[in-house]
């Protein structure tokens, strides 16, 4: 199914459109990654809903070329012409007609570019992911087209929500909340890293979200985000008095959510240990309450250094690896990032954006502990989405 409407991709489409003609763009060719990828689909999904059923994985062959990637040409005058890698998907959940499947993408698009004759140039959008050897294959099959790269051109669309993408994410946010709280009582009940995943798993997909990893460490490996890389989870438990911290990194509908927090395993902390989470909480809540409408995301980025060096707790591993105090959410990770390295003087919260908050704080003798909510901008503050419990004592 499609849980969005056919006008509400129209006014997607016509969005987009008007910032085309504000950048002076006739024809954009937008590109996104799906099959066994889900980080860069977001483009893609926002203005087609589609995702390849394809593995990702094929290398590329005299059969097929480029498997994994798909791409919308958008133009004004027309609906948006869809160029993909799999001939078994479902036309009924798709907003527009023009549909193209191929077994080389790259030659499909050519194709469709140089149909369309001499159009000036074109708006790439995708160039920081898309394969050099794809995109120099495409400028070889396209000879005098100029392609212009403009990455941000539909994130920068996507980044204020409709009142249907935000139900969609009040809806995603009440299931990682919940698969959440499900990890963070297994884990201070002194489950397996891995026992907690499979009952917070469980919950996500049976509410109809799924999840990309479930992210956990504890005990005196706290210095590291994640217990293993490859899949973010060990399968040893937790003692007594371990601090646990744990994030669920969720999708629903195509939409990210990550909320996280920490805990003690036996759910007895020291005075200490309460005292670092609660604080770490508090950064977060600080943060969040001053993200309004207007307020310029440097402000919030200072702010938070700020109340960390209030804190009296030391830098770490974990904060340095992410320095950011919160992001913007859509199809994953997006802007604006809160550090003052990240944005700029001029970058403002507005209305209809989606965001987390997160901060991690560490100290000698007690390891590094974080806290994240994700919530809703709106007309005067904002909305919590993952109402998980925050302290667990």
């Amino acid at each position: 199914m499609n849980r969005f409407s056919q006008i509400e991709y129209e006014q997607r489409w016509q969005r987009v459109l008007t910032r085309m003609h504000e950048r002076g763009h006739g024809l954009a060719l937008v590109w996104g990654k799906t099959a066994g990828s889900y980080e860069r689909s977001g483009d893609l999904l926002y203005l087609s809903n589609f995702y390849s059923t394809q593995s990702g994985q094929e290398p590329d062959s005299p059969l097929w070329n480029a498997r994994s990637f798909a791409a919308v040409v958008l133009e004004p005058g027309g609906v948006p012409e869809l160029h993909v890698d799999d001939r078994a998907l479902n036309l009924e959940v798709l907003p527009t007609d023009r549909v193209h499947a191929h077994f080389d993408v790259i030659a499909g698009v050519a194709q469709a570019l140089k149909k369309r004759g001499d159009v000036g140039p074109v708006a790439m959008v995708g160039s920081d992911f898309l394969p050099v050897k794809y995109m120099r294959q495409l400028e070889t099959l396209c000879p005098g087209t100029e392609f212009i790269f403009d990455d941000d051109l539909v994130r920068e669309v996507r980044k204020i929500k409709s009142s249907a993408e935000l139900d969609c994410y009040r809806e995603g946010g009440a299931i990682a909340a919940s698969a959440l709280n499900i990890l963070i009582e297994n884990l201070v009940t002194g489950k397996t890293q891995a026992e907690a995943a499979a009952a917070a798993g469980f919950e996500m997909t049976r509410q109809g979200a799924s999840w990309r990893r479930m992210i956990m460490n504890h005990g005196d490996q706290l210095e590291r985000l994640e217990r293993e890389p490859l899949s973010g989870l060990g399968h040893d438990a937790p003692k007594p008095t371990d601090f646990v911290r744990a994030w669920v990194d969720g999708i629903f509908e195509g939409y990210w959510l990550d909320p996280g927090r920490t805990a003690v395993c036996g759910g007895a902390p020291s005075a200490e240990q309460k005292r670092i989470v609660e604080t770490t909480v508090g950064i977060c809540e600080q943060l969040r309450e001053h993200i309004r409408p207007g307020v310029k995301v440097m402000e919030v980025a200072l702010l938070g250094d700020q109340l960390v060096e209030d804190s009296g707790y030391g830098e770490n591993r974990v904060q340095e690896s992410w320095p950011y105090y919160g992001h913007g959410l859509g199809c994953m990770w997006e802007p604006p990032l809160i550090e003052k390295l990240c944005c700029t003087s001029e970058e403002t919260f507005e209305a209809g954006m989606v965001l987390g908050a997160e901060c991690f704080l560490g100290a000698e003798q007690l390891g590094i502990v974080g806290y994240e909510d994700n919530f809703i901008v709106t007309e005067s503050g904002t909305e919590i989405i993952t109402p998980a419990r925050q302290i667990w004592w």
